[in-house]
């Protein structure tokens, strides 16, 4: 790492693609690896996929389709989340939270333009992998990619903007729900239609709204206009918690045209349930007045609860519904 890079780490200086000079093919390709988030290619883009593949299941399908289904959700949010860096520099660089300022990105290891370029090798993977499901997978996946270009890259930069994206992610959970009905080729997909809305309510809108909770100070320090940010933290706490308030009814409603047994419906229950009591908790350490005061988040640790705390839940939720999809099916 050259002088100019180090001095750069952990100041708050963005790193910008100049600085990053003297690292070989190899080290830049080990940087673009670390930017891989092993740990979201897990709960997002193999458990909630299979989740949404076990609710609409209703007869063998091709396991061609499901392993291209699964690939295609890790390559393809991979490169969304390489894109993400890559254009979120200055925002990383302004949180607290070591794991945003230790990215390969923030340390001079790649530049955006590596993740990029990264990126844009993944998409095209995808899209190939998408040339194996029927026909319209390719479609679903190219509107993906136009809603996650317009996430990420000016002019529209779509993450920075308040209220939006409590519409965007939501689209985004039905893009990846139609992509798996049609790798099930199922006819029976509007039986699952109520754990799509579960999915919607609690994941759309409630971590999608935590997610900027966690990153309020470093959102309005570097410029991004968030819900929080713009509507404060109060109101976005209070809609976030209905959110997935509202997703208990929906998982019910699923339970019960999905015939999931009793036993996996009350233990899905009982997790949401829970969670909801801890997340109302976190909601109190965060209040304004308590735990914000404005400009500057004082309760760190709470904050990043309710994001993490919301996917902890979630991927509880999807395990649940995958193993009263395959249990049966090995006994």
């Amino acid at each position: 790492m050259s002088e100019l890079t180090q001095e750069a780490v952990g100041t708050g200086t963005a790193i910008r693609p100049s600085l990053v000079t003297g690292v070989g093919p190899v080290a830049r390709l080990l940087g673009v690896l670390g930017s891989a988030r092993p740990t979201t290619r897990l709960w997002f883009d193999l458990l909630a996929p299979a989740a949404m593949m076990a609710a609409v299941y209703d007869g063998p399908a091709p396991v061609r389709n499901v392993v291209a289904m699964l690939s295609i959700a890790v390559l393809f949010h991979a490169a969304a989340n390489f894109f993400n860096d890559s254009n979120d520099v200055e925002v990383d660089a302004a949180s607290s939270e070591p794991s945003r300022q230790l990215r390969p990105v923030q340390r001079g290891r790649i530049s955006p333009r590596d993740l990029n370029i990264a990126g844009a090798v993944l998409v095209a993977a995808s899209v190939l992998l998408a040339l194996l499901l029927p026909w319209p997978a390719v479609l679903l996946l190219l509107i993906v990619l136009v809603l996650n270009v317009a996430y990420n890259f000016p002019p529209i930069r779509l993450a920075g903007r308040p209220v939006v994206l409590q519409v965007f992610w939501p689209v985004i959970w039905a893009l990846m729900f139609a992509l798996c009905t049609l790798a099930m080729k199922s006819g029976t997909w509007r039986d699952a239609l109520p754990f799509l809305a579960f999915v919607a309510l609690f994941m759309g809108v409630g971590e999608g709204i935590t997610q900027d909770v966690r990153d309020v100070d470093n959102d309005a320090a570097g410029g991004r206009r968030t819900t929080p940010v713009v509507f404060g933290l109060k109101a976005s706490l209070v809609v976030a918690w209905l959110a997935q308030l509202l997703s208990v009814g929906a998982w019910l409603w699923y339970a019960q045209t999905g015939e999931l047994a009793w036993g996996w419906t009350a233990a899905g229950t009982l997790v949401l349930a829970g969670w909801l009591a801890y997340f109302l908790r976190l909601a109190w350490r965060l209040w304004p007045g308590r735990g914000f005061d404005g400009t500057v988040l004082l309760d760190k640790p709470a904050a990043k609860l309710t994001h993490v705390g919301s996917i902890y839940v979630f991927s509880a939720v999807n395990l649940i519904v995958v193993l009263a999809a395959v249990l049966p099916l090995v006994r």
